[in-house]
Order: structure tokens, then C-alpha cells, then sequence
């Protein structure tokens, strides 16, 4: 957000009547005596309705008051993420409007313990710069068995990524399926405002799923 001003302003008094709600994480600075610039840190909330307003304590350098300025209200255009999910060790890969909660694709540890199981997960429309940002994407995605109710649910074995948009996730723990008896799990990558989060603000619109069973050796 950039403010210019007509005259060089008082910049302690005219900071202080400046203000953005709901409030964001970021820098206030001062361009120079006419110039006032916020950088936020973290980008905005998708869909958030924001106010910026300025009282009439605001005053240039030779106590002239601020004419009214009635509050100005905007609502950022931020695009959502998508993703794309490569299964490694069958070489598919599913588009972000592919995958289905009700479907599943067969997987196929690879032998000698069939337990084993890489993910590539690839974000476009935003990326993640922070150690604390991919954290919370890794914490984010995670891989439950649903039938049998009994069987455990992999766990991640390794996290890695390529660059700020690509993570690579190494699983232990399926059960390869037998002819009597499948193993399905499902994947889901969290959405929604307070899923899955990139550095500019942007987010899964909505839960990500898919289901997978496992193949028999």
C-alpha cells in the first residue's frame, strides 16, 4: 500500500493515525516526506474484506490538519494453489481436478518390503519461502488407512524439497493388498483459509483427496 501526500508530512503523528484492520503482519516505512509505503509480510487473507483509514490527527510538518478522507475498503484478488501429485514408483501423475475421494488408484510399494512409498507433490500459483511455511505444508498432508480399520497408517519416513513448490515424501508402512483381503488409504492435502497457506497468501480452496489401494506383490 502506497500513500502519497499533498505536503511534507509529520511522520510520528501521521504514522499513528494510519491504520489497516483487520491488521496484517508487516513494515510500515516512510519513501520520504511525502510517501508512506506498508509491506506486508505474510499476504493477505483470500476473500477478507480490509479497511484502511486515516483520522484527522494526521498533520504535515507545519500542523495543517488532514482534510476527512472517508476509509477506503478493498478485498484482494488472490489466486488459489493447485497442486499436482506424482506417484513415484508408478510413474502417474494426478492433476489437482483428477483426484477422487471415492476412486482409488492402485499403488505398488516397491519389493523387497513393499511397505515403502514416495509422493511428489508440485504447487502451482504460490510458494513457500520460509522453513516455518514448509513445515506447516508437511504437517498439512497426511496419508490414513481406512480399511481395514485395524491396519496402521504410513508414516513419513523423509521430507524433501526442490526449490520453494516441490516436495518429495517418502512413506513406510503399507500393506501390500492379497487376493482375499485390499488395503486402501486415503491422502488428503488440507484447504480451506487455514489449510494450506503460501507465502503470498494464497491457499487450497478446498481439501485435496485421494484414494489409493494397494497392489498385490
Amino acid at each position: 500500500i502506497r500513500i502519497t501526500f499533498s505536503e511534507p508530512m509529520d511522520k510520528e503523528q501521521t504514522r499513528e493515525a494510519v491504520t489497516l484492520s483487520p491488521s496484517v503482519p508487516g513494515d510500515w516505512f516512510w519513501w520520504n516526506d511525502q510517501v508512506l509505503i506498508f509491506c506486508p509480510s505474510t499476504g493477505y487473507e483470500g476473500g477478507t474484506l480490509y479497511t484502511l483509514s486515516i483520522d484527522e490527527s494526521a498533520k504535515d510538518i507545519s500542523e495543517n490538519s488532514l482534510l476527512p478522507f472517508p476509509p477506503l475498503s478493498f478485498t484482494p484478488q488472490i489466486d488459489s494453489l493447485h497442486v499436482t501429485v506424482e506417484l513415484a514408483e508408478d510413474t502417474i501423475t494426478l492433476l489437482e481436478e483428477e483426484c477422487s475421494s471415492s476412486q482409488p488408484v492402485e499403488i505398488h510399494p516397491a519389493p523387497p518390503t513393499w511397505t515403502d512409498y514416495t509422493l511428489v507433490v508440485t504447487f502451482s500459483g504460490g510458494y513457500f519461502q520460509s522453513d516455518a511455511e514448509k513445515l506447516s505444508v508437511q504437517t498439512g498432508i497426511r496419508f490414513s488407512c481406512l480399511f481395514p480399520p485395524s491396519a496402521p497408517s504410513p508414516i513419513p519416513l523423509g521430507f524433501s524439497w526442490v526449490g520453494d513448490n516441490r516436495l518429495s515424501i517418502t512413506y513406510t508402512g503399507f500393506t501390500p493388498s492379497s487376493f482375499s483381503r485390499q488395503y486402501y488409504y486415503l491422502l488428503v492435502l488440507n484447504g480451506g483459509p487455514s489449510g494450506i497457506r503460501a507465502t503470498g497468501g494464497n491457499f487450497l480452496s478446498q481439501d485435496v483427496s485421494q484414494l489409493f489401494v494397494t497392489g498385490v506383490p
